[in-house]
C-alpha cells in the first residue's frame, strides 16, 4: 500500500509538470532556445532604470551585421558585392533577413530629394533660422541660395515652389551626415565604399530577422552568409576577393556553435563514462538501464520546468545542465549499491527506509544551495537553478518512489572495491586524523603563499575572447570603418518623441562644447536629432521663412520671371506655406528609407509609456566626462556595459559570499535538529575545508574569484554536505562505496565543465571539481573518527 502511495506521488508531480507544459503549448505559448551570448549578462546600475529600452536596443543591434567586400579594385569589389547581395536576397532567404542594403540608387536619391522638398520649411539649420532675422544673416542666406541655384541651374525641379532652393541647401548640410554615419565610407557608383592600403572595400549592411538570428535551425542568417561566401569564393573570378565580417551576429554564432559542440561532447563523454562505471561496478543491466532512464527523465522534467517558468531556455543552461547527469546519478548509486550488495536488506521498501533520512537531508542541502542561485540577477543562473532544482527533485522521487518496486536479485554479491574499503577502514584513526590535518594545513599554506592572488574580480572581457579569423575580421573592419566607437553610449528618455529629440539636442550641445575645446580631435557623435529635428527646431525653421517673404519678388525676378508672374507666384507660395504649418516631420513615419538606415541603431522608440533614443559618442576617450554629463540630466543615462557590468558583478559576487554564509548558518541549525553536536561539527567541517580548497586552488592558479567561481563554491558547499551526511548516517562499507561512486559520477560531470573554453563555465567546473575531490577525501578520513 505504501509503495502505491509513493508511486502516486511520482505520477502526480511529473504528470502535473508535463500537463502544464502541454496546456501552454496548445494555448499558443511560444517556447524558444536563446542563443545570444549577451543575454546572460545582468543590467548595470547605469542602465537599470532604462533596462527595457536597453534590452530593445540590444535585441536590434544584436541582429545588425556588416560585410565588407575587399579586392584590389573597385570594379571587382562591387561586382562581388552585387553577386553576394543577390545570393542573400534570393527568395528562399526572405525569412532570414529583415533588411539588406547595398545600393544607394536613383530611387533612393529621388526619395531623399522628395523628402527635403516636401519638408523644406522645417529643415533649416538652427543657426540659419536664428540669423535670418538679422541683415547679415539674411544676406548670407541669399548668397548661399543664389550659389546653389546657379550651380544647379537647369536641373532644379519645382523651382517655382522652392525659389530659394531650400531643399538643396538642406541636403548639402545634412546628407553628408547620413552617408558617413560615423564611418569612413563614401558613396561611389551607387554603393558605399572606401579605399585603404591599396584595397577597395564595398559595404553590405543587413539586419537578421528574429528567426534568422537563431543558430538552432536551418534558416540561420549567419550560416546563409557563410554558405553564400563559400559559393562565391568557388568561382575563379573571385579568387582575390575577401569578405570581412563584422557585427554581433557572427560572434553569437561562433560562441553558440562552440557551446553546442561542448554540450554534445560533454554530455556524450559524461554519459558514456557513467554507463561504463555502472556496468563495471554493478555487473547487472537493471541498474544501468534504470539510471539512464532516470537521468533522461530528470533532464526532460527539468527542461519542461524551465520552459514553463521562463518560456525559453538559454543554450548555456544546457552546458551547466550536463552536471545534472552526475548529481542525479548519486541517488541511484546509493540505492543500487544496497540493492546489489547489502544482504541484510531484503526488499526495496527496506532499502528506501534505510536511505530515506540521509537522501532526504541530502536533497534539502543541495536544493537549498540551488535555491540561492534563483536570487542571482543572471537569467542564465536562474534557469540553471530551476533546471537543477527540478531535475534533482525528479531523480529523488524516482529513487524513492519507483526503485523500491524492483525485485531484489536472487543472489547478492560483494561489490568491487568493497574489500579495499574494508581494509582502509582498519587503518588507525590517528593516521586518518593526521592526513586530514595535513590536507587542511596544506590548503592554508597554499592560500597564505598565494594570498596576493586572492581577489574578487570579474572581467567581462574574459567571458568571450575573439580569436582566429573573426578577430582579424573585426580588427580590419574597425580600421576601415574608423567608427571610433568604444562601446559607450547614452540612452535619452522622454515622455514623447519630440521630448526625446529635445533632450538629445541639449546633450548634443554639451558634447559640441566639449569637442570644440580640442580642434585636432576626431571626436564626434551620432544622434537621431542630427537627421530629424525636434518639433521645436522645426517650428523655429518654419517661422524663420517668413523673413524671406519680402525677398520673394526679387528672387523670382532673378530667376527670370516678370513682375506680374513674380507677384502671383509669391501669393501662391505664401498660401502653400501657411497650409503646411502643422505638417511636422515624424521620426518614425516621415523620413525616407535611406535615412531610416542612418538612425536605425539610434532610435529605440516607444517602450511602455515613454520614448527612448541613443546618442553614440565616437573617438571619445574620456568616459568619466560622459558619465558626468549623464548625471546632470535625469533623462540621460550613460551606459558602459563592460565597465559597469564588471563592477556590478564584483558587488554581486560579494553578495553571493554573504548568501554562502547564510546558507552555512541555516544548515548548521537544521543539522542540530537531527544530530548531536559531535556529528554536527563533523558535518560542518567538510564544507569549510572544501571552500578553503577552492580558494587555495584558484589562488595557486592565479585565477580571481569571480561570480561563477563563487557560484560553483556555493554548489559544492551543498554537495559536500551530502557526502558527510551519508557518512554519519551509516558506517557500513557499502555506504563508503556508494559515496565514492557518487563522487566519481559527479566528478565526471563537473570535471568535464572545467575543460570548457567559455570562461564562466570553466571557473564553475573547476571550483566544483576541486571542492568535490576535497570533500570526498576528507569525508572518508573523518568517517570513522569519533
Amino acid at each position: 500500500m505504501k509503495n502505491k502511495k509513493f508511486s502516486a506521488l511520482w505520477i502526480a508531480v511529473h504528470g502535473l509538470v508535463f500537463l502544464l507544459l502541454a496546456v501552454l503549448f496548445f494555448t499558443g505559448t511560444k517556447f524558444k532556445i536563446n542563443t545570444n551570448l549577451f543575454d546572460i549578462l545582468p543590467d548595470s546600475n547605469a542602465s537599470r532604470e532604462v533596462s527595457k529600452a536597453d534590452a530593445a536596443l540590444s535585441a536590434r543591434t544584436g541582429r545588425v551585421f556588416m560585410v565588407l567586400v575587399k579586392s584590389n579594385s573597385f570594379d571587382k569589389s562591387k561586382e562581388a558585392a552585387e553577386a553576394f547581395y543577390n545570393e542573400l536576397n534570393a527568395e528562399e532567404n526572405n525569412s532570414c533577413f529583415e533588411k539588406l542594403s547595398l545600393y544607394m540608387n536613383n530611387d533612393s536619391v529621388n526619395e531623399v530629394n522628395d523628402y527635403y522638398f516636401k519638408n523644406r520649411y522645417f529643415l533649416l539649420e538652427e543657426e540659419v533660422s536664428e540669423n535670418l532675422n538679422t541683415e547679415r544673416g539674411l544676406n548670407d542666406f541669399l548668397l548661399d541660395s543664389q550659389m546653389c541655384l546657379f550651380n544647379s541651374l537647369g536641373t532644379i525641379k519645382n523651382i517655382e515652389e522652392d525659389p530659394f532652393d531650400l531643399s538643396e541647401i538642406e541636403i548639402t548640410s545634412t546628407l553628408a551626415k547620413v552617408l558617413n554615419n560615423g564611418t569612413g565610407m563614401n558613396m561611389l557608383d551607387g554603393v558605399l565604399c572606401c579605399y585603404k592600403d591599396d584595397f577597395c572595400y564595398v559595404m553590405l549592411r543587413g539586419l537578421l530577422s528574429p528567426e534568422g538570428a537563431s543558430i538552432t535551425n536551418n534558416n540561420s542568417g549567419v550560416k546563409k552568409i557563410y554558405d553564400a561566401v563559400e559559393k562565391l569564393k568557388a568561382a575563379e573570378e573571385n579568387n582575390e576577393v575577401e569578405f570581412i565580417y563584422s557585427g554581433v551576429p557572427f560572434h553569437s554564432y561562433e560562441s553558440s556553435s562552440s557551446a553546442q559542440k561542448e554540450i554534445t561532447l560533454i554530455s556524450i563523454i559524461s554519459m558514456v563514462l557513467i554507463i561504463a562505471l555502472c556496468i563495471y561496478f554493478f555487473r547487472n543491466i537493471l541498474p544501468v538501464i534504470s539510471s539512464i532512464i532516470a537521468i533522461t527523465l530528470s533532464a526532460v522534467f527539468a527542461l519542461s520546468s524551465v520552459l514553463i517558468v521562463f518560456k525559453q531556455i538559454h543554450i548555456l543552461t544546457f552546458v551547466f545542465g550536463t552536471t545534472l547527469i552526475g548529481t542525479c546519478l548519486d541517488y541511484s548509486v546509493h540505492f543500487f549499491v544496497r540493492w546489489k550488495g547489502d544482504g541484510r536488506l531484503k526488499t526495496g521498501s527496506e532499502i528506501r527506509k534505510s536511505l530515506f533520512k540521509g537522501i532526504t537531508l541530502s536533497l534539502v542541502s543541495t536544493e537549498f544551495c540551488y535555491l540561492i542561485l534563483c536570487f542571482a540577477p543572471f537569467m542564465l543562473l536562474k534557469q540553471v537553478a530551476v533546471f537543477s532544482l527540478t531535475g534533482i527533485l525528479s531523480s529523488y522521487l524516482t529513487v524513492i518512489c519507483i526503485y523500491p518496486l524492483f525485485k531484489e536479485p536472487k543472489v547478492k554479491k560483494e561489490l568491487t572495491l568493497t574489500k579495499t574499503f574494508v581494509k582502509a577502514q582498519k587503518i588507525s584513526g590517528k593516521v586518518k586524523s593526521g592526513l586530514f590535518a595535513a590536507i587542511v594545513i596544506a590548503f592554508i599554506v597554499i592560500s597564505l603563499c598565494s594570498r596576493q592572488n586572492i581577489r574578487i574580480d570579474n572581467n567581462l572581457k574574459s567571458f568571450y575572447t575573439m580569436t582566429g579569423k573573426l578577430l582579424e575580421n573585426e580588427t580590419e573592419a574597425n580600421t576601415v570603418l574608423d567608427s571610433g566607437s568604444k562601446g559607450w553610449y547614452f540612452i535619452v528618455r522622454g515622455d514623447s518623441k519630440d521630448q526625446v529629440l529635445e533632450n538629445e539636442v541639449q546633450l548634443c550641445k554639451k558634447l559640441d562644447a566639449f569637442i570644440s575645446k580640442d580642434s585636432k580631435s576626431k571626436m564626434t557623435y551620432n544622434a537621431t536629432s542630427k537627421y530629424v529635428p525636434s518639433k521645436t527646431k522645426q517650428q523655429k525653421s518654419y517661422r524663420s521663412f517668413e523673413y524671406l517673404f519680402d525677398e520673394l519678388i526679387n528672387q523670382y525676378i532673378l530667376l527670370g520671371y516678370d513682375i506680374k508672374e513674380a507677384q502671383k507666384l509669391k501669393e501662391e507660395l505664401i498660401e502653400n506655406y501657411y497650409s503646411q504649418k502643422d505638417n511636422f516631420i515624424d521620426v518614425e513615419k516621415e523620413i525616407p528609407q535611406f535615412m531610416q538606415e542612418a538612425v536605425s541603431n539610434l532610435w529605440i522608440g516607444q517602450v511602455e509609456d515613454r520614448y527612448y533614443s541613443v546618442v553614440m559618442p565616437m573617438h571619445f576617450e574620456d568616459s568619466d566626462y560622459c558619465k558626468q554629463l549623464a548625471s546632470e540630466d535625469e533623462n540621460v543615462f550613460f551606459v558602459n556595459k563592460v565597465q559597469d557590468v564588471s563592477g556590478e558583478l564584483n558587488v554581486l559576487t560579494k553578495q553571493m559570499i554573504v548568501f554562502l554564509a547564510i546558507a552555512f548558518a541555516v544548515m548548521i541549525v537544521i543539522m542540530f535538529f537531527f544530530y548531536n553536536w559531535k556529528k554536527v561539527l563533523k558535518i560542518i567541517a567538510i564544507p569549510m575545508v572544501t571552500v578553503l580548497a577552492c580558494v587555495a586552488v584558484f589562488a595557486a592558479c592565479n585565477i580571481p574569484l569571480g561570480f561563477f567561481s563563487i557560484t560553483g563554491i556555493i554548489l559544492v558547499f551543498g554537495l559536500s554536505i551530502d557526502y558527510i551526511i551519508y557518512s554519519v548516517e551509516s558506517s557500513e562499507v557499502e555506504n563508503t562505496v556508494a559515496i565514492v561512486l557518487s563522487f566519481i559520477s559527479s566528478a565526471i560531470s563537473f570535471g568535464a565543465l572545467a575543460l570548457s573554453t567559455f570562461a564562466p563555465v570553466f571557473m564553475f567546473g573547476l571550483a566544483v571539481f576541486a571542492g568535490l575531490t576535497t570533500a570526498v577525501v576528507c569525508t572518508i578520513l573523518l568517517k570513522s573518527l569519533r
